[in-house]
């Protein structure tokens, strides 16, 4: 009985197929998509930073010369320069001025930097701070550092107050600190980004974390281990404005930078990257929700259409099933689908129909030969492979006519052959002693045989260890010639680089031998003096032309020398191929010495097993002394059951 495997219906491969592809067009737009993405928000952002970051610049290098702007127009005031003014002139002007403007305190010092006049919260002297230095060495108006001075942080500019060149008076005033921590607090960058503004010797002048403005903590201890950031903070100390995607803190950031003009400072922006993964995060999800939609889509149109193709499938596997099982009367049920699947239930129809056709026709065929009648054929018309069964089945009953009439012919003529084989019998004994003598022959020749076979033996042992050391010399000579074509071809290299040194040869005697005439006319021109010259010019003119003899005559060397190395490469590369044809027909000839010795041992063993055999015959011959002794008691045997035979062949009705 034929065994039902069970496999994948084609409408789940269809479906699975479906979903499968919409998956993978899924996937590969939500990887498409989120590349995009990234290049997207890394442009966009560099888009928005570049100029947030100089805007922001701008903004505080716009405060620092609005408070820069006040000194200045302070340090100009006639009152401030005119000897005449009092103490208490100076000083209501720097009072009314500090009640007006959101000073701390707002003083006038010495040339030495002692305190002259101004607010009573002024320091006493400033002869030790930075600011003060730097006025003295550029004499010109100076933006301190942030100062955490009086539980506050502070800006201190300062500036000269001259009279022509010379120095009278430095105005200083101290800002609060609004003026910066107003643009780094307002400056709002996603959810958690956020602007620093740090001094060229790394000091943190303004961050969202005022602790770090009022410890003066400095970018190397804060991003200590970070070299990337630190690097880039190098970068920043040049006056560069770039941006630069890094690791902060463990997470990757945006990290813009540009110079605070004006002051000794630089502004740098933080954004982190994982608030821009929010959008790709919507997007994926977004793409996937499609992607779920277009499967289930996908799903229902697979379903639909996969079950118009299983179903009459599934009809015609049925059908073919019972075919299998011996079943070809069932009927087979055609759905009208209009398409290949209704040809292919139509193809089986008639193809139960014809196979059920010729059955009947070869089964009332082989009742017919069943009931000993070998005179009926097949006589449908069979078609295709059926043919062939057809062409069998009429060639088995002629085949089994023809037998019949051969065996009611030989059952004729066997009674009286029997009669012949008693006579037969007596010639059998003296046969047999005839055998025994041919026998004994037989085993003198087959142990002469054996004894050369030895020999045969033992000499292709020989020969193939002598084989194997030909193979052996061969391949040594195979790899001489291969050091010996790597060692032309080192050759060959070196005649490369000769030629070119004679090139460079030729090219100096050229040279040389230009610069002797040169120095031949210059002897010419000089004359009495040059004489000597001139004679050393021509010698050297002379060793010139025989250097480029020379270079001629190496070149020439060289290039027999390079003709007769291609010559040479030629000749080993036909010899390399000639000795490897000698190893191939070594190893070829190895091959049949290898077949040779299986040959001879077989041989051997065939010998043996004919000494058993000559030994059997021996003894049959004797036994068949006493057997035709016995076979006439059995012709009469034989008689008679030539007879019965005869009656039972005339029982068949056969073609005549």
């Amino acid at each position: 009985m034929l065994e039902i495997r069970k496999y994948r219906s084609i409408k789940a491969k269809i479906i699975t197929t479906a979903i499968a592809g919409v998956l993978c067009v899924a996937v590969f737009t939500t990887g498409v998509m989120m590349y995009n993405i990234g290049v997207l928000t890394n442009t966009l952002v560099e888009d928005l930073l570049r100029p947030l970051t100089k805007i922001s610049s701008q903004t505080v290098e716009g405060n620092l010369h609005i408070l820069a702007d006040r000194i200045l127009s302070l340090s100009d005031r006639g009152t401030l320069k005119d000897a005449n003014a009092t103490l208490e002139e100076k000083k209501e002007i720097l009072t009314t001025t500090t009640s007006g403007i959101e000073f701390v305190w707002l003083s006038l010092y010495t040339p030495d930097g002692k305190f002259y006049c101004g607010t009573e919260n002024s320091p006493e002297s400033i002869d030790t701070t930075t600011l003060f230095q730097g006025m003295q060495e550029t004499g010109n108006l100076v933006v301190n550092d942030v100062e955490y001075t009086d539980d506050q942080l502070q800006i201190v500019i300062g500036s000269p107050v001259k009279a022509g060149e010379e120095v009278l008076y430095y105005i200083v005033g101290s800002y609060k600190y609004d003026v910066l921590n107003d643009v780094v607090s307002n400056l709002h960058i996603g959810y958690s980004g956020y602007a620093a503004i740090i001094n060229a010797n790394g000091v943190i002048m303004a961050h969202p974390d005022m602790s770090f403005v009022e410890n003066k903590t400095n970018v190397s201890e804060l991003y200590a281990g970070n070299e990337e950031l630190l690097n880039l903070f190098q970068n920043m100390y040049t006056g560069e404005t770039n941006i630069r995607q890094l690791k902060v803190n463990g997470k990757k950031q945006f990290v813009a930078y540009t110079p605070v003009r004006g002051a000794n400072w630089y502004m740098a922006l933080f954004l982190p990257y994982e608030e821009f993964k929010a959008v790709q995060l919507r997007s994926i999800v977004s793409n996937v929700l499609v992607a779920l939609v277009c499967c289930l889509i996908a799903t229902i149109i697979a379903t639909y259409f996969s079950s118009k193709i299983s179903g009459p499938i599934r009809n015609v596997k049925q059908r073919i099933q019972k075919l299998a099982t011996g079943d070809i009367t069932s009927p087979v049920d055609v759905l009208q689908t209009n398409d290949e699947t209704q040809d292919l239930s139509v193809s089986l129809q008639e193809t139960v129909r014809d196979i059920s056709k010729y059955i009947m026709e070869l089964r009332e065929v082989l009742m017919s030969v069943a009931k000993k009648d070998l005179t009926k054929n097949v006589e449908e018309n069979f078609v295709g492979d059926f043919v062939v069964l057809k062409e069998s089945t009429n060639f088995i009953i002629n085949s089994l006519s023809d037998m019949i009439k051969e065996i009611q012919s030989a059952a004729n003529t066997l009674s009286s052959a029997a009669i012949g084989v008693s006579s037969d019998a007596r010639s059998v004994q003296v046969a047999s002693e005839e055998q025994a003598e041919s026998i004994e022959k037989l085993i003198e020749e087959s142990n002469e045989i054996s004894h050369s076979i030895v020999a045969v033996d033992e000499n292709a042992k020989d020969t193939k260890e002598l084989t194997t050391k030909v193979e052996q010399k061969l391949e040594e000579g195979v790899g001489h010639m291969k050091e010996l074509l790597k060692a032309m071809d080192n050759i060959r290299t070196s005649e490369e680089e000769i030629s070119k040194t004679t090139k460079f040869m030729e090219d100096i005697a050229f040279q040389t031998n230009i610069l002797a005439i040169n120095a031949s006319i210059e002897a010419a021109r000089a004359g009495e003096a040059g004489k000597g010259f001139s004679v050393v010019a021509n010698e050297v003119r002379n060793l010139a032309a025989k250097s480029s003899d020379f270079a001629k005559y190496t070149t020439d060397i060289i290039k027999n020398s390079a003709t007769a190395i291609d010559t040479g490469v030629k000749v080993a590369n036909e010899t390399s191929v000639s000795m490897n044809d000698i190893a191939e027909m070594s190893q070829e000839i190895t091959g049949i010495t290898d077949k040779l010795l299986v040959s001879v041992e077989s041989e051997m063993v065939a010998l043996e097993n004919i000494a058993y055999a000559v030994e059997a015959i021996s003894n049959i011959a004797s036994k068949n002394l006493q057997v035709s002794k016995d076979s006439t008691n059995s012709v009469d045997e034989l008689t008679q059951q030539a007879l019965a035979l005869q009656k039972m062949v005339e029982e068949f009705h056969t073609k005549m």
